[in-house]
């Protein structure tokens, strides 16, 4: 049996804790090293997990041992982080969104491709039992003609969230507000079943939070196949409301409610019925990308949320807020 792959944390912050619970369940990985700009963060985690820590980044990525990085940053640090540590040779698995701007995730995805490096971003949500469900039927052709897709975050973030971090909320560092940040996750899930997306019409505002991004912003969608979307999020609807993905056709609907194991809706012309899915924790399915990220490695494969994958989002998102600016449909 090979060795665990050995993966460096760059970034201590909230969701590297998520990461370190995600990588104890696979056996394939282990974590090696953690790096992070704040020392008391660094230092906090690398003596938890019994590992070296860092400050300097270029340090962690000098240690033979690190043979992938997971960077659980800011948000718009992802491509140039991911850059950096595909010219020192290691792959690449990066928090969603994969960045900002589709230019910088492009640049992301041709460093990764010019150093022949894999690169994955997070969207563990496609690895859960219920979603891959819904990609099945859809792939089966069981929705028929497909005819909408909604993907809806209404959730609520207090004034303390943003204070807490004050990268979130900015253009620079968040890349927008709830439909970046929170929002791409449904997105995300919606784009995966219903495919490539020819034009969107957006509007974004920002009603209650003191943030230069939105709050709240809803989308149409013409996808290239015909069908039309919806994307609805927001940051401010008390008292918060599960993200959910539903996708409908004129031979089926699906409803989910994102993380739930059961679904809001599964009824087709087929009668066949909803699979049985048992509750996983949080990060189960974190693991699970994990676990495809190493075989990907492992078998000179692609993983199965690559790069591109993870631009397609942000492209929709992006030509949400251009569309929104300007008054007009914008084609991603």
């Amino acid at each position: 049996m090979a060795e665990p792959l050995g993966i460096g944390i760059i970034g201590c912050g909230g969701i590297s804790g998520t990461h370190v619970a995600a990588l104890a369940r696979v056996p394939a990985a282990r974590v090696v090293a953690v790096a992070d700009e704040l020392e008391a963060r660094a230092k906090a985690l690398g003596e938890k997990l019994g590992v070296p820590w860092f400050t300097d980044r270029a340090r962690l990525l000098a240690l033979p041992v690190v043979e992938a990085v997971s960077i659980c940053t800011p948000s718009g640090l992802h491509g140039a982080l991911g850059a950096e540590a595909a010219a020192a040779g290691k792959h690449v698995i990066t928090e969603k969104p994969i960045e900002v701007t589709v230019e910088k995730a492009d640049a992301l995805i041709a460093a990764c491709r010019k150093a022949g490096v894999k690169l994955a971003m997070i969207s563990q949500y496609r690895f859960h039992e219920c979603m891959r469900a819904i990609r099945a039927a859809a792939a089966a052709g069981r929705f028929g003609t497909p005819t909408l897709g909604i993907a809806s975050t209404k959730w609520y973030r207090g004034q303390e969230y943003f204070t807490a971090a004050p990268w979130r909320g900015t253009w620079e560092l968040d890349g927008g507000g709830c439909t970046m940040n929170q929002g791409i996750h449904a997105v995300d899930q919606l784009l995966s079943v219903m495919g490539p997306v020819k034009r969107v019409m957006g509007y974004f505002d920002t009603r209650f939070q003191r943030s230069a991004t939105e709050d709240a912003a809803a989308g149409t969608l013409e996808f290239e196949s015909g069908a039309l979307g919806v994307i609805e999020a927001s940051t401010a609807a008390y008292p918060s409301f599960p993200a959910r993905v539903e996708i409908m056709g004129a031979g089926g609907t699906a409803s989910w409610e994102l993380g739930s194991a059961e679904f809001r809706l599964w009824e087709f012309a087929d009668g066949a019925p909803a699979p049985a899915v048992a509750p996983q924790p949080w990060e189960a399915y974190h693991a699970a990308q994990f676990e495809d990220f190493v075989a990907a490695i492992r078998e000179g494969r692609d993983p199965a949320v690559t790069g591109e994958e993870g631009r397609r989002a942000v492209a929709v998102i992006t030509a949400l807020y251009r569309s929104s600016r300007e008054r007009r449909p914008v084609a991603p």
